[in-house]
């Protein structure tokens, strides 16, 4: 199921960067998707961290 959520929202950002950038906001949907990424990261690191 959390493997759907995660699908789901890579979806849905990369759906939503193609609107706003063929809207002509430049990089700003390249932002929205590393942020995504890197909060993604965040929690990997933090979840091996704490299980050691």
């Amino acid at each position: 199921m959390w493997r759907f959520v995660h699908y789901f929202i890579i979806i849905a950002c990369v759906i939503t960067t193609f609107l706003i950038y063929n809207s002509g906001k430049g990089a700003i949907p390249f932002l929205i998707l590393s942020a995504y990424f890197f909060i993604l990261a965040y929690v990997e690191i933090y979840k091996i961290k704490n299980s050691k």
